[in-house]
């Protein structure tokens, strides 16, 4: 009898350090990199960088993002529409590319996002 009791606590306690651990991987959708978009669109620079990894947001400032998007407006007018993010995977890296248009022309807001859920990647391209 105490036998089972010890091993019943073993077992409970291993399922609770099981699953106690973190994720190592954090899921992203397609809908988290069009909020991504969505945000460049209502220029919201700063609530974007705070999903970026360490590097990148050093390197990355709100400004240079706005000089970015505001030379995108000036050239293709307002966003107009957001489209549905086309992921793909390469190695532990989610890649998102939302197709967008614009009154004279398209883009596509690419968002590259690392296995811990973080943005690690943020391009405005020409439409592909």
């Amino acid at each position: 009898m105490l036998v089972n009791l010890e091993r019943t606590i073993l077992i409970s306690l291993l399922c609770l350090v099981i699953s106690a651990r973190p994720s190592l991987a954090q899921s992203v959708s397609s809908s988290d990199a069009k909020e991504v978009a969505t945000m460049m669109q209502n220029e919201e620079f700063e609530q974007i960088r705070a999903k970026f990894t360490d590097p990148l947001a050093q390197k990355l400032s709100a400004d240079h993002m706005k000089d970015v998007w505001d030379s995108v407006i000036a050239n293709l007018g307002d966003l107009t529409d957001i489209g549905e993010p086309q992921a793909t995977q390469k190695g532990s890296y989610q890649i998102f590319n939302v197709k967008c248009t614009c009154q004279n022309g398209l883009i596509t807001i690419r968002v590259v996002y690392n296995a811990a859920g973080k943005i690690d990647g943020l391009w405005v391209l020409p439409a592909q």
